[in-house]
């Protein structure tokens, strides 16, 4: 059975990988590899040939897209809806003089600033959306590449609901927190 190496596992004749350039490339951090770099051949020939590649991705990710014709409109046509049907459940809350009726619109304003308040301590996560879907509030956050969300969302999901009983007690909704999109690592002055 022949198995081929990856790519990014692939040893060069100098000891170096494959991975070990394209980290270089995409990164730029590694001066210990900078100096290697000024004299070896086969890094420098695998180099430009991670950067011919590379070069056609980042071509294709800086290209302009149009959006379709009328979706502005569109979206501007659902958003002016939902706003005008209150969506999600109304929290009551017991007071000390009588009930106090919190509408949707007010739940999602207060979880929305909580989630932000939250999200400033991990810069890798930032909020997109938070949706009332009856009585579940569902939080969409975008994770900057190569954040390992996945192991965040749990305790985020938690903490959030913790915060909004403390602000709503009982009638708190109940929270979900997904991860809607990734977004790509922030450019750096390194970056080639």
């Amino acid at each position: 059975m022949n198995v081929e190496t990856p790519v990014s596992d692939r040893p060069l004749p100098c000891g170096h990988s494959t991975g070990e350039l394209l980290d270089y490339h995409l990164d730029g951090e590694d001066s210990a590899l900078e100096q290697h770099l000024a004299t070896c051949p086969h890094c420098q020939a695998e180099l430009a040939e991670i950067a011919e590649r590379w070069g056609a991705v980042r071509r294709a990710a800086e290209t302009p897209v149009r959006a379709p014709e009328g979706l502005l409109e569109r979206t501007l046509a659902v958003l002016r809806e939902s706003r005008d049907h209150d969506t999600g459940e109304w929290v009551e809350l017991q007071q000390e003089r009588g009930r106090l009726y919190i509408r949707p619109t007010a739940t999602v304003s207060l979880t929305r600033g909580l989630v932000r308040r939250i999200l400033r301590e991990t810069p890798e996560l930032t909020l997109l959306s938070c949706v009332p879907e009856g009585r579940v509030l569902r939080v969409d956050l975008v994770a900057t590449y190569p954040a390992a969300a996945w192991r965040l969302l749990p305790g985020l999901r938690q903490r959030i609901e913790a915060e909004l009983v403390e602000h709503l007690g009982v009638s708190a909704p109940e929270i979900t927190v997904r991860l809607a999109d990734v977004a790509p690592p922030t450019r750096n002055e390194h970056e080639r």
